[in-house]
């Protein structure tokens, strides 16, 4: 029995970062800015992605801003999605808005559009990876014509003649037929596809160019090329190859095949895109190397938490984690995911596909290496979380072995931090030992960078707030209430909250100023008939928090004007004045009590002692004292 295979399998998307030209600054331009971040866009597949008109590409821009990219695909193709830095985006629209807080890599993926384009619901497999019974059409009705075409293809249980020697190896004239393949000539070298498909027993399986037809691989699996040099009979050679797509819940969603070929060989890495309940998508990498590459539809069973120290640093520190080093090492894109594999691989069951190949060269050369520093590198914060979904199923691994379902493992990041203010009042002179200032109570509010309140803090006596907990980000706060006896502070700061060599907590200091009272003309002394009289003596003591006792005290004389101004001029003897923020002698929050001690000549003292409440005034109201002859 034949299967027709339906027209809609995807070509395998060569990545392309084009460089940019017109008015905006490449990143290799110039250096890094102190508050500059990297921003790299890159499509994938018949489209491209754009920002504020400008083409894939690498810009430096200042950390903070709002980004929004809009992907267009080319004639005959839709957009498939997103993925920033690594992860995919859940939603499909073709617009992207984000707030650039970080160094940050976006890739828009576009894909053929099938002729028939209506979306499939949730747990509908795509047309992609939808292979038709033999004799029916789309919507399920009898083909009044079955013959095969060039995309039909025999059952996949044909006793085909393919090699199991040479995994990955190719020959000097198999590397150069794919070198001129990536220069984009896929014309040259058909008679040796056509040799290679005669030895192999492959008729059926190819199209009249003699590549493999994507029923190929739908059948045998991802790894049923890697052999005898067939890389030759596959057309997708830029380093990236996706062989399926779906949207089942609680499966692998899509499957990539990135390629990295060197003299004499190449090697491949898979990337899987899951779909995981409580977990929605998440970007998975080989957790076995010696078993076979699960392809889009696989079932997951139940993802189980890893805590192992190399399992979670081979994830953080990999390809798409919070804190990839592998870029800085020179690796391209296909490199990384091929170390991460290795890594995650290694340290979940001791062996790995690049230590086993080629007598181990590629962990020798590459993943050891980094394998070695990781071990140095610093723990993953809490906040960071591994796990491992095992698979349903079996297939054919790299040594042509039919072999389980490789497990996959994943991260899931709690991107925050904590952040808390301890506060401080200036004047420590003014306000010591004073029940009438308190630093509890102070309120600040929070905002992020679309201007959304994210959380108040709240201080104590000693002016320490509660710890709140904050997306990874930059935020500004401000006083909202200012505490007891203190001006509101007007000041808008801004806070990072970041991983701060994987310390999560971050703490700021404010200030507060006390409110004081402030004093220019002390009082006015006169006689009955209104003359103003020098020389007329007065005991000024300070009461705070109804002491019995003044906490300072200051004699003070009028001038001949009949004024006592509150500066060294007019003080007789005394403590030093309380001065505000801005230097000048004041008064703060209690009781001022004024005393006569001695009367200009001629005159009786006045007897009263004068109270003044500063506890409600900022303000001083100048006193009268009349003396009578």
């Amino acid at each position: 029995m034949k299967r027709t295979i339906a027209k809609r399998f995807l070509s395998g998307a060569a990545a392309a970062l084009l460089l940019m030209t017109g008015g905006l600054m490449p990143v290799h331009a110039r250096d890094r800015g102190p508050e500059e971040v990297k921003l790299e866009l890159r499509s994938e597949g018949p489209g491209t992605v754009t920002w504020n008109g400008q083409g894939p590409g690498s810009w430096m821009r200042p950390k903070g801003e709002e980004v929004s990219l809009e992907a267009t695909p080319e004639a005959g193709a839709r957009f498939a999605g997103f993925e920033r830095n690594g992860q995919p985006v859940t939603s499909h629209e073709p617009r992207l808005t984000f707030t650039l807080d970080q160094d940050t890599l976006v890739r828009a993926l576009f894909e053929p559009a099938p002729a028939d384009s209506h979306e499939k619901t949730d747990g509908e497999q795509e047309p992609d990876s939808n292979p038709l019974t033999a004799g029916q059409t789309e919507d399920g009705q009898e083909d009044p014509d079955p013959g095969q075409t060039e995309e039909q293809a025999p059952e996949a249980d044909r006793d085909l003649m393919r090699p199991m020697d040479r995994p990955f190896e190719l020959t000097k004239e198999e590397s150069t037929l794919i070198e001129a393949y990536r220069q984009g000539n896929f014309r040259a070298g058909k008679e040796m596809r056509l040799a290679m498909i005669e030895d192999y027993g492959l008729q059926d399986w190819v199209d009249a160019d003699g590549f493999l037809l994507p029923a190929y691989f739908t059948a045998f699996g991802p790894m049923a090329a890697v052999r005898g040099g067939m890389q030759i009979l596959n057309r997708s050679v830029n380093g990236l190859q996706e062989t399926g797509r779906m949207r089942t819940v609680n499966t692998v969603t899509k499957y990539e095949d990135h390629t990295w070929y060197y003299p004499g060989g190449y090697m491949t890495g898979g990337l899987w895109t899951m779909n995981i309940p409580g977990f929605g998508l998440r970007q998975g990498f080989c957790a076995n190397g010696m078993y076979a590459p699960p392809q889009a539809g696989t079932p997951l069973k139940e993802a189980v938490k890893k805590t192992d120290s190399m399992f979670r640093k081979a994830l953080y520190y990999g390809y798409g984690g919070p804190d990839n080093r592998l870029a800085a090492r020179g690796l391209n894109t296909a490199q990384q995911i091929i170390v991460t594999n290795d890594l995650v691989s290694m340290s979940n069951v001791n062996t790995s596909i690049g230590s086993s190949i080629g007598g181990g060269w590629i962990w020798r050369d590459y993943s050891g290496p980094v394998w070695e520093e990781m071990k140095r590198w610093p723990e993953p914060p809490a906040t960071f979380h591994a796990y491992l979904a095992d698979t349903e199923g079996s297939g054919e691994n790299w040594q042509g072995l039919n072999k389980p379902y490789q497990p996959l493992a994943f991260y899931v990041d709690n991107p925050s931090g904590t952040f808390r203010l301890t506060k401080t009042g200036r004047l420590p002179d003014v306000t010591q030992d004073n029940h009438a200032y308190s630093l509890a109570g102070a309120e600040y509010t929070l905002y992020d960078a679309a201007g959304h309140k994210a959380g108040v803090l709240t201080t104590d006596k000693t002016g320490t707030t509660n710890e709140i907990s904050l997306p990874f980000g930059t935020y500004t706060y401000r006083e909202t209430k200012a505490p007891q006896g203190y001006q509101k502070d007007p000041a808008t700061c801004t806070v990072t909250i970041d991983r701060n060599g994987h310390s999560l907590a971050t703490t700021g200091r404010v200030e507060d100023t006390p409110e004081t009272t402030l004093v220019d003309l002390l009082l006015l002394k006169k006689g009955d008939s209104g003359q103003t009289l020098a020389d007329a003596h007065f005991e000024i003591g300070f009461y705070k928090n109804g002491d019995t006792r003044p906490t300072r005290t200051w004699v003070m004389k009028s001038d001949a004007q009949g004024k006592i101004l509150l500066d060294d001029a007019h003080k007789v003897s005394g403590d030093p004045f309380y001065l505000n923020e801005h230097g000048k002698p004041c008064f703060p929050k209690g009781d001022v009590k004024i005393r006569e001690i001695k009367a200009p000549a001629g005159y009786v003292a006045d007897a009263a002692v004068h109270t003044v409440d500063t506890r409600t005034m900022t303000i001083w109201k100048t006193a009268e004292v009349v003396n009578r002859p």
